[in-house]
């Protein structure tokens, strides 16, 4: 997204509490638009616990999707290798989140 980091935040930010993203598609990229690289969740240019929080916080209750994960040896058409890591890390920051909202 044009704007980086930033300009996610703002939407999050607008949008979430709004109730107006049915879903998100939750990835992470070097660079920003037009020269970016699609990479694991995490190894970014945001920080994927800090948009987990925000969403949360700001009361987004739609579906978080895996989205453009990086392509690994061996893995079929579909990426499934690459989005388990996703899918996986996606599960892990939102449990986490619920555990430290408990404490």
């Amino acid at each position: 997204m044009t704007g980086g980091r930033k300009n996610v935040t703002e939407m999050i930010e607008y949008f979430a509490p709004r109730a107006a993203s049915p879903y998100i598609h939750f990835r992470d990229v070097k660079g920003t638009v037009p020269d970016f690289t699609e990479c694991f969740i995490g190894d970014g240019n945001f920080d994927p616990a800090e948009v987990i929080a925000l969403l949360a916080r700001t009361g987004f209750d739609g579906f978080l999707l895996d989205d453009h994960v990086p392509k690994l040896d061996g893995d079929s058409d579909w990426n499934h290798r690459g989005r388990s890591h996703a899918i996986g890390y996606m599960q892990g920051l939102i449990r986490m989140y619920e555990f430290m909202s408990k404490a």
